[in-house]
Order: C-alpha cells, then structure tokens, then sequence
C-alpha cells in the first residue's frame, strides 16, 4: 500500500464513523433485533487512567468481532460497556498530576478536593477512551456506559456486602498482608505485580540456650524482619546435620544443603559432620535472640510466652531446598509466619506503621525504615560476630501494582470475605465453565484452589466506601445495604456517597445507644468490577438486584485470572450458588517487535492513534485479531503491520475489479456453462462460510482472521483473478466472471463485517448495495451469510489445491531455469489421471502451450520436482513461437500498465507505433492479433523509427520501442 492508499483508508474510515453517527446506524441495527433471544456479554471495565494503549484497542476489538457476529446470527447482544473508576489506578494519576508523595499531601490539600479530582479525571478520561474505542469502529452502547462511581452502582456493591455479611461470609481480622508503604494502604494477593528485585542475602548464626559453641544456621532477605523474630521453625521429617567448623563452634542446618556445598558457599573450606538427625529433635530448643538487648520486648514475651525464641518444627513451610533449611520466622511480617504464630500461641505485634517505619515496640530501630532498619541490623549482628555472610539476590518479589513501590508484609486488622472454606465448590463450578484457549482453564483452577480469604478494605480516600457502621462504645457493626436503608437509619437526605461527605453521617448503636461512624476504609475496587453483573442492572433498566443472569461469554487479558475472572465467579458462587459466565476468551499482552514490555522509559511505546493516522484502523483492527493465538502475547511494531496492509489493499482492488467488470461489461452476469474454476470458488465460498461460523462459534478469533485472509487474498486474488484475466478478453466468460465474484464476494463482505466493519460498509455503500440491489442502508443490517450445502464440491475443492500445487511448483522450475512465471513454455507433464478434463485451466494458470497426465521423459530439457502427486516435469525447450508469445506478452503487460497510467478504460481502443530490433518486431508479427486483443488496439503500426517513445522494452539483447495515441488523434 502506497501512503496516499494510507490516507484514503483514514478518510473512508472517517467518512463511515460520520455516516454511522448522522443516520444513528447502531441503534437501527439494535433495533432490529430488540425481541429476539439474548446474547449476554459483560465488559470488563478498563480503568481510565489515561488514554487507551494497544492492549485496549487489541481487547475492543476481539469483543466487536464477537458482539457483531453474534448480532448479525439474530440475537439482541447485551453489549454495554463500562469504567472501573474507582480506587488506586485514579488515585496515583491525580497523585502525580498534583505533585504529591503520601497520603499527608492528600490530606493537606483536603480529602474532598482530592476525591473531587478524582472523579474528575475519571469522568473525563472515560469520554477520552470512549471517543478512542469509537474511533476503532468498536460498536457498543457508548451512550449508556456503565460507571462504577454511579450512586446506583454504588449500592449494588454495597448490596453485596451486606448479603456477604448476612451469609456469615464478612469478618474482621488480623493478617500480615502486602502493604504499600507509599499508598499506605493494604492490598490482596490478586493486587501484587511481581517485579524482579534485588535484595540483601544475609546468613547469621542464632546460639542455643545453654550451650555457648552451639549454633542454629539461618538465611534471610530482609534482614529488618528479624528485629520481630520470635520463632526458628525447622522441617521435622528431613535430616539435618551438625558440624563443627574451624572456629570449634558447632553449626546446624539442613543436610541437603550441607551437601550441596553451602558451608564452601559461605566460605568454610573444612568441617567436620559429628551428628546426623531429623528435624524433629531440634523441637522445643531455646535460643538467644540475636537483637535481645536493642529490642527489650523480647525479653518481656521470653518470660510470659512458653514458645518464645523457640525452635519449632513445619513440614508445610519449612523446605531444605534453600537458605540454610532453617527458617527465622517473625510472626509480624509474613503470612506463613503468622499462621505458625497462630499455631504457638505468640503475641501480635504491629513493630511497623502504615509508613514501614518502625515504632516504639522496635526498640533501639524506632523511626527507622525498613530499609534503613536493615543496614542497621546487618552492622550489629556483623559486630556481635553473628554474621556468617552477606550477599545479594536478584528474585521475583510483589510490588504495588499502581504505584510499583516494593510491598512489605506487615499485621494489620482489615475487612475479609470469607472465601477459603469455599475452595471446592469453586473448583467444581469451574469445570462447568468453557476457555478459549483451553489451557487457561487450568490456570484457572490452579488459582482458586488456592484461593485465601478476600481482604476487602483499603485504607485510601476514592472509592465505594465500606458500608460499615462500628459503635465508638460496643464496637457492635452493622452493614449498610442501600441509600435509602442509611437515610432510614440516620434520619439524614444521602445526598453524596463518596468521602469524605459519607464519613459525616452516624447511626445511633441499637445495642447500647452509642454513636456508630463509618469506617474509615474504602472497597477494594476488584470487588466494584466482580459485583458489575448485578450492581449494574440499575443503569439498564432493572432494580432488582438478583435478577441476572448467567453470561454467556466474557473476554479479557491473561492478568484477570486472578483479577477480574476471579471475583465475578467468587462472588456469584459466594453469593448465589451460580455460575457468573460459560465461556472466556483470554488474551495476553502487548509487546514491541522484540518481545520487551512497552515503557516510555525505553522509548519502544506506540499508541493506537498513531498506528491510525499512518495506516488506518482497520489495518490495526486487521492484524491485532490475526497475529495472536489466544493466551499468548502480541508483538507489535510497524514492520509486522505488512500482512494487514496488504490484506486491506488487496480487499480494496478486489472490489474494486468486480466494480470494473460490471461497468466495462455491460451485458451482465451469465451463470451458465461455468467452468471448473468459478464452481471451485463458489464451493469454496460456501465452504469459507461453514469454517468460519464454527471459528467465531467456537471463539476461534485469530483463525477466524485467518481464514478471511487465506481466502480474499489467496483463494480469489492470487489464484482466481489470476486464473480468469485471460477469458473476460470475451464478454460471455468476462459476464460468468462477473456472477461469479459478485455471488462470492457479496458473502465475504457479510463475513467480513465483524473484523472490518468500517471497510465493509464503505465498500457496500460504494460498490455492493449497487450490486446486490440491496435496499439495507447498513451492511450491518444484512443477516450473516448461509451455507449452500448443493454448491459445495470438496472433490472440486481437493483438486483445485493439486492444481495449485502444481502452479507453485511450475513457478519455481522457471524461476530455476531463468524463465519469468508469465512466459509460456512448451508443455507440462503431470503424473495424474484424476485431474484429466482439467487440462485448459492447467495450461493457462502455468502458462504452458500443453498438458500431458503422464510421468515426465528421462530427458535434460525436461526439469522435474517432487509433489504429491509425484514427479511433474516441464519441457524448456524455446521454439520460435514459444519466444514470439514471451515477447509480446511482456511488451503488452509494458503497454497496459502504460494505458491505466493514462487513464484509459479496457474499452478505449488505441493506434500503437512500434519500433525495434528487426527480429523482435519480425516475432511480433506472427502474434499481431494476439497483441491486439492483449492491448485494446485497434491498429499496430511498425515504424522505422521513434522519436519520444512512451517505454522500451528488452528482451533477449534486444528492444521495442512503443507509442500509444487515443483512436482519435
């Protein structure tokens, strides 16, 4: 494609988003079908953050295709669209719009000035992408969107917690959970982006009570979690070795380990092994913590806890495949270590604030980041001769994932669901649910069988507010469900729901009269988007908030397996016993060429308007759909947009061919006596039609795609087209040419409009309505093709491709012998009985004066190769007449591109003057009437000179020379 091809595209695309708009296209095909069966889709709402990228344009795209598939097949398609706009995503785009780096400028600047900015930008980037999705063709009801900051949504999921609530399923607790120093809030385990980091490699040994040469070996990362180590756990069932080294101390750790060379890894050369014993003797040992001075804490729990500083045994935990097989455990830091707190009956002790920064039960680290705090520990245990070595690591470690800060894991007391206990449930619904690809499934599975309790507050200011009441007296709750239900309650008119207006609004105690205040939390916003089946009923026209149902099909990125996928099926199981959605289709990421993550750090970032305003959406659309298996992710880069340009230029000069042909040959379409190849195409066009509604039928996308390009630019313009430029030379094989590509590609424009619905319809109102005598002002109001099962021949079809094997081998015995693929040679051998009666189409799709089914002669003129049908051989031998016939089919290719230049029709008969090398025009003459029909010559003139040629052409050392002058000059 050419770039002025590029800005035509653009400007047509342009032209058709007008049309659409002024004749209010999309709700006159919605129309259409407003009482026919449903098709339920739900869109998984984007959060707008800014505008969209590739993986936006990529997700929108695969829905159209589905949504306009589905409602060309007859059904009413549910495709509302919608914005997640709560929470951090929005939080830290006004952050870092207004300068700020915690939660104290937020609090400066005042919680209802920031919560207005934020749904400020919201609101204002969700016009933003939806023009951007618009401008992609993407066809939903961009009128109607579904937001989650509406008041009415605002209550579904309110709704949702109270019923959670009612069914025993809301609890609050302690955890050690993920927490963001820089958000300072707390974040679930569907919220940690895992980034490789590197961190400290600290081994230290820990003394046994009583025993002054007695040491228990222990490997960590952070070295600032053991200011609250209160455990050493150790795996009970493996062995475990103590060794003396050459300082005569004796050293504990795993076995396993000790063979693999770690005390060489910390640089003990020799050591001697003087027990071998299981974990579980090391059980109920006392130990000197190593920070017992600068901490006095742990001298107070020592005395009033029985486990304290004691070693213990975990088979779950504990593994003697890394560190040292010994594990410091600090109750307060890790959620494994805080189950094993649990299990000992140890004291929960916050040592770090909402900052990470240590507070006074830290001791001699009070004030001090965790960072900070781990330098510090490594000094004195280096001091206090406890250090064995320190190195780094480079790991997958969890950070924020809006604002990529490094998580610590920290005890807080939140808000959960209770969900775990619901693990098999959810496992056996799962396997009721259909994946595109299949293999997600398990992925799936996978993480719900792990699946912990959902902590569902958050300590920051945008959001849905927990709905929960506390009394400042009793700590009695109550959970609100509704507006209505807090106006009945408080006696107050709930004129805005959101922070911090909604933390004003108090509920006398109906246990002791106290005053209730809400808790300060927000929701966490996977709750918003799991709740949007239900929550969003209200702003389509339902108020009950049970009356969903089940989706037949969603379609979102590889990331929502633990996101978004994960909450609508455990919140609709949790909540109604019922499946949320029957079929998923999974995407992946978006890359560059090389694989790399798009970052504006690294420069490699491309924007989908930018790829529109260079090549059109139609060739983004094109590729997006066709170059991505499902699941896997997607390279993206100028370079690999080449397949789609050509598809879409191809598409255009197809049309643009029938177009010519129903102008330049009036007489019309002729459906009788066709030949082999126009039966080919229509069978294969009823065959197109089969495959590609059992592909989108069955979610088949990329394949979908496929088959639409294999077919347009293989099936029809490299073969077909190619086949029969020849025989509409005739107008009453140019009127059979005529019917067949206007019964072909009438079908392949319905079947095209899903994945290019703006090009379809420019080429329908350009081109087909015309032809189709079509009354629709839409291609989009035609129904979705049928099958004609009587016009399909797959023997036909089986042989056509034996043929086309044939051509392509052909072609390649010229390219080898220095024969360009247009010049005729003498005769083709073709080892194959089945194919006889076919012999006119072979002889003109190979250019060869003759065809014989038999094995090729054994001689040197005949050049042979190896298909599937065995050996075809082609004869080079040049005769006199084969060279006039190569000649003047290059010199008329030479005059008709020369003729389309000057804008002649093919019915514009013309005088051409030639000029020459004697033999050359001494060939021509025994071709002349076949020159003349090649070139729409009424006369050919042989001069003996000229002057101003419009083109010479060479040919075997020679050259001819060439005039074209308008009959009437």
């Amino acid at each position: 494609m050419t770039p002025s091809i590029f800005k035509l595209v653009k400007m047509w695309e342009e032209e058709i988003l007008r049309y659409w708009s002024e004749r209010d296209i999309y709700e006159k095909v919605k129309g259409r079908y407003e009482n026919k069966p449903l098709f339920r889709f739900l869109d998984g709402p984007p959060y707008p953050t800014g505008p969209i990228h590739l993986g936006h344009s990529w997700n929108k795209t695969l829905k159209d295709i589905v949504l306009r598939f589905w409602r060309m097949r007859g059904y009413a398609v549910v495709d509302t669209p919608g914005y997640d706009m709560h929470g951090l995503p929005i939080e830290v785009q006004v952050e870092k719009k207004l300068g700020f780096r915690s939660k104290r400028d937020i609090i400066k600047y005042g919680v209802d000035r920031f919560v207005e900015e934020c749904k400020k930008l919201a609101l204002e980037n969700a016009k933003i992408e939806t023009a951007q999705f618009q401008r992609l063709g993407v066809w939903m009801d961009w009128d109607r969107p579904y937001m989650t900051v509406h008041p009415s949504y605002v209550e579904g999921i309110w709704w949702t917690i109270k019923i959670m609530a009612e069914k025993g399923r809301l609890y609050r607790g302690w955890k050690v959970l993920g927490w963001c120093p820089r958000c300072q809030t707390v974040l679930a385990q569907h919220e940690y982006e895992y980034k490789t980091k590197k961190s400290p490699s600290m081994y230290f040994k820990v003394k046994l009570s009583g025993d002054e040469a007695r040491y228990i070996t222990v490997w960590t990362t952070t070295p600032w979690t053991l200011v609250g180590n209160m455990l050493i756990a150790v795996n009970p069932n493996e062995y475990y070795v103590e060794v003396i080294v050459p300082e005569g101390e004796h050293w504990i750790l795993a076995e396993t380990l000790y063979k693999r060379g770690l005390l060489r890894e910390l640089g003990v050369e020799k050591a001697e092994v003087v027990r071998r014993f299981k974990g579980i003797e090391l059980e109920g040992l006392k130990y000197e913590h190593p920070l017992l001075d600068e901490v006095p804490i742990h001298k107070e729990f020592r005395a009033r806890y029985e486990n304290y500083n004691s070693i213990v045994t975990s088979e779950e935990y504990v593994s003697v495949e890394e560190g040292t097989g010994c594990l410091h455990t600090a109750p307060s830091f890790g959620p494994e270590d805080y189950e094993l707190g649990l299990k000992y009956k140890l004291p929960l002790v916050q040592f770090i604030d909402e900052r990470a920064i240590f507070k006074d039960e830290g001791g001699i680290f009070k004030g001090l980041t965790v960072n900070d705090a781990s330098e510090r520990v490594v000094e004195l245990l280096e001091k206090k001769g406890l250090l064995i070595k320190l190195g780094s690591i480079m790991h997958e470690y969890p950070h924020c994932w809006r604002c990529k800060t490094p998580l610590v894991f920290r005890l807080t007391r939140q808000w959960f669901f209770r969900i775990k206990d619901l693990r098999g449930k959810l496992i056996n619904e799962a396997q009721k649910t259909e994946w595109t690809p299949a293999w997600a499934k398990n992925l799936f599975v996978s993480w719900l069988s792990n699946i912990d309790d959902w902590c569902i507050s958050r300590q920051r200011f945008w959001g849905t507010p927990l709905p929960i009441w506390v009394c400042e007296r009793c700590e009695n709750y109550h959970v609100i469900g509704s507006i209505s239900e807090l106006e009945a309650l408080s006696g107050n008119c709930v004129e805005e729901i959101h922070r911090p207006a909604i933390d004003e609004v108090t509920l006398p105690c109906r246990r002791c009269g106290g005053t209730m205040r809400r808790v300060g939390d927000v929701v966490d916003v996977w709750v918003d988007s799991g709740s949007a089946i239900w929550a969003v009923l209200p702003q389509i026209g339902k108020e009950d908030f049970r009356d969903w149902e089940t989706l037949d099909f969603i379609l979102e990125g590889k990331d929502q397996i633990r996101g978004w996928f994960s909450a609508l099926f455990v919140l609709s199981v949790a909540l109604f016993d019922k499946l949320p959605f029957k079929r998923v289709y999974m995407h992946g990421f978006v890359t560059d060429e090389k694989g790399m993550a798009m970052h504006k750090s690294l420069g490699n970032v491309i924007a989908p308007e930018e790829v529109i305003e260079k090549v059109g959406a139609e060739v983004l659309r094109f590729y997006q759909v066709i170059s991505t298996s499902p699941g896997e992710d997607q390279k993206f880069g100028y370079s690999l947009l080449r397949k789609g340009e050509a598809y879409v230029n191809i598409v255009i000069n197809t049309y643009n061919y029938l177009d010519q042909i129903a102008t330049y040959y009036a007489k019309g379409e002729v459906n009788r006596g066709l030949r082999a190849e126009d039966l080919w195409l229509i069978s294969k066009t009823n065959t197109l039609i089969k495959r590609v509604t059992e592909e989108l039928e069955s979610y088949d996308l990329p394949g979908y795609a496929r088959s639409l390009y294999d077919f347009i630019v293989e099936d029809v313009s490299h073969f077909y087209i190619q086949a029969v430029r020849e025989r509409i030379r005739s107008e009453e094989e140019a009127g059979k040419v005529l019917y067949v590509l206007r019964y072909v590609l009438e079908r392949f424009l319905k079947l095209m409009c899903p994945l290019n619905p703006m090009l379809a319809e420019r080429i329908y109102l350009q081109y087909m309505k015309r032809l189709m005598h079509a009354e629709a002002e839409s291609v989009h109001m035609l129904p979705w093709p049928e099958v004609e099962e009587s016009k399909i021949d797959a023997e036909l079809e089986r042989k056509m491709e034996v043929i086309r094997e044939i051509v392509t081998g052909v072609k390649y015995l010229k390219q080898s012998a220095g024969i360009k693929a247009r010049w005729p040679c003498k005769t083709l051998y073709v080892p194959s009985k089945e194919l006889e009666g076919l012999e006119e189409l072979i002889a003109r799709v190979t250019n060869v004066k003759n065809v014989v089914f038999d094995v090729p002669p054994d001689i040197d003129v005949i050049k042979k190769l190896e298909t599937s049908i065995g050996p075809i051989g082609l004869d080079l031998t040049e005769t006199r007449e084969i060279r006039a016939e190569r000649l003047m089919r290059d010199l008329a290719r030479y005059i008709r591109a020369t003729r389309k230049k000057m804008g002649l029709k093919p019915r514009d008969l013309v005088i051409i003057e030639l000029s020459g090398d004697s033999e050359l025009i001494h060939l021509l003459r025994g071709v002349m009437e076949e020159f003349k029909i090649r070139t729409g010559a009424e006369e050919v003139k042989i001069l003996d000179k000229i002057e101003e040629a419009q083109g010479t052409v060479k040919f075997n050392g020679g050259y001819v020379k060439f005039v074209i002058r308008r009959e009437s000059q």
